[in-house]
């Protein structure tokens, strides 16, 4: 059964995104279509999940930055 794209056309910022919740939240928005912005303090995480999303076929980019900055 093909998942349902509800967010084709849109964006998502997901911050935490190199791991964890943030990773599956990242990757669950991806697989609906939007295009994602990976953002964490760990950049070689963040690139890991944006090139892992792109590599299922999903738009992503890798952003490094605190959010408490």
């Amino acid at each position: 059964m093909a998942e349902p794209r509800a967010l084709d056309g849109r964006a998502a910022l997901v911050t935490g995104a190199a791991a964890g919740i943030g990773r599956a939240t990242a990757e669950r928005f991806a697989r609906a279509g939007a295009a994602v912005t990976v953002f964490d303090r760990d950049e070689t995480g963040a690139s890991r999940v944006a090139d892992a999303i792109r590599a299922a076929g999903g738009r992503a980019l890798a952003v490094a930055g605190d959010v408490a900055v």
